[in-house]
Order: structure tokens, then sequence, then C-alpha cells
């Protein structure tokens, strides 16, 4: 008798928009990252939240990380940071 494992998978993909006062768009990129929870047994909600929450971690640590993200959002007048699950 064998045992099956498999591995829980998540994709992130976030448009990010940051905007002036005026209306201009300081930054604009899109973010993807991915989350894996490798060997489980189960394939079950607790199970694919550790592979969603790595995707969330590594996503927000790149976007963050982005020193024109941080530059355009310190710019004087930065009125809205915009984002949206992509495509």
């Amino acid at each position: 008798m064998g045992v099956f494992t498999g591995d829980a998978k998540a994709e992130l993909m976030m448009d990010v928009r940051v905007k002036g006062a005026d209306g201009s768009i300081r930054f604009a990129q899109t973010i993807m990252s991915e989350g894996v929870n490798p060997n489980i047994m189960l394939a079950g909600g607790d199970e694919a939240r550790v592979a969603l929450e790595a995707a969330l971690r590594q996503g927000m640590r790149k976007l963050f990380s982005n020193q024109e993200f941080i530059d355009a959002v310190n710019q004087p007048g930065a009125a809205q940071v915009a984002m949206s699950p992509g495509a």
C-alpha cells in the first residue's frame, strides 16, 4: 500500500497603482508571487491557507522592497494607492 502526497500551490497577482492628487499615475506595476505547501496528505482549507499566506507574504515583500513604489508613496501629494486582483 502506498501513500499519496501532493502540493498545495497558490498564485498571487495584483495590479498596484499610486496616483498623485492631480490624477497622474506615479507608479504602476503588476506584482506576481507564488506560495507552496509541499507534501500534503490532505487537500483542505488549512493546507491551502499555508500556500496562500506564503504567496501573500512574498507579494507584499516584493511590493514594499520596490524603491520606485516607496518613492511614489512618499512623494508630496500622493493621493491614493490602488490594488486590484490581476487578470
